[in-house]
């Protein structure tokens, strides 16, 4: 699976011939294809200890032991609750 991230880059920082065709605008919006598999590390680098926190976390989504946070409102008032636990 591909991520893809998304940046803006001022209109000043690209090349004259694209300045010029796009004298309204301030921003462009660039987006990057990015293969996690090119980006991993090769295997043997992988340390055990690594793989056992990732096969934990695995069992604890299978097993429903997570929070799913849909917006923003949410994100947030979990982390305030997580903050204020030892008041």
């Amino acid at each position: 699976m591909q991520n893809q991230f998304i940046e803006s880059v001022p209109r000043s920082s690209l090349p004259t011939r694209i300045q010029n065709k796009l004298a309204e605008t301030k921003y462009v919006r660039v987006i990057y294809e990015v293969d996690e598999e090119s980006n991993m590390p090769p295997e043997k680098d992988i340390r055990p200890e690594f793989m056992k926190m990732l096969e934990e976390s695995e069992k604890d989504i299978k097993d429903g032991d997570f929070v799913c946070c849909r917006t923003k409102k949410e994100t947030d008032a979990l982390f305030e609750s997580i903050w204020n636990e030892d008041e």
